[in-house]
């Protein structure tokens, strides 16, 4: 019986109608770009630094993404040396011992909190960003709210998830994000091959993100307030 339901993806939004809601809005998560205006933060490393901010449960650690990482290390030295690992942010109980079976704990730097301006500062410093999802039944609209910290961040972004989902489609229009479907290990590898070889180089991306910042968000619900 609401004047107005405001969700914040297209699958959830569907759900919605479904379940009989009168007038449905997307208003996604975004990002400040004020948090990005600092150029110190963007420090130039030799290393490739994987990171994941944010919560990390088991449902979100996917063995074939560590398998395939074993793999790229055990073909191709250089991509061992350089790589690292840092994670800031809740990770389940037994997330060390996967790192240690994979022999990649002297490469990672774990982080249990971070305060915002910090993680985007370490943001920054990574060459590729990590967004996984679960596979659950709401995967479809899932969009986790670090994914558009990322964009705002403007580096490398690897989504893990199912195919055909919400989050699919928003990596979809970015030139800087990539999305890998669950299992899909060829293509993981390839995706994290090609990221390496593009963090060689200095890459700017220069896609228009303006509808995802926080400013050009609050302009749009201001407008869905003063409609109803």
């Amino acid at each position: 019986h609401a004047d107005l339901v405001l969700t914040v993806s297209p699958s959830w939004a569907n759900q919605f109608k479904k379940n009989g809601a009168k007038k449905i809005t997307v208003l996604t998560n975004g990002y400040d770009p004020d948090d990005y205006q600092n150029p110190l933060q963007k420090s130039k490393s030799s290393k490739f630094i994987i990171g994941h901010f944010g919560l990390y449960n088991q449902m979100r650690d996917h063995v074939f993404f560590w398998e395939t990482i074993n793999q790229i290390c055990k073909n191709n030295l250089n991509f061992y040396y350089y790589l690292n690992l840092l994670f800031a942010g809740e990770v389940y109980s037994n997330f060390f011992s996967t790192i240690n079976k994979y022999k990649l704990d002297k490469k990672i730097t774990y982080h249990s909190y971070l305060n915002h301006r910090i993680a985007i500062e370490k943001m920054m410093q990574c060459n590729l960003l990590l967004v996984t999802q679960g596979d659950t039944k709401s995967v479809d609209g899932r969009l986790p709210a670090k994914l558009f910290e990322y964009l705002g961040a403007r580096k490398p972004i690897l989504a893990i998830g199912k195919k055909n989902s919400d989050l699919e489609k928003i990596v979809a229009d970015i030139s800087y994000a990539w999305f890998v479907d669950f299992n899909n290990a060829e293509l993981l590898k390839n995706t994290l091959i090609k990221i390496y070889e593009i963090s060689k180089g200095n890459n700017i991306f220069n896609d228009d993100i303006s509808h995802f910042s926080r400013e050009k968000q609050a302009f749009a619900l201001m407008n869905l307030i003063n409609d109803l």
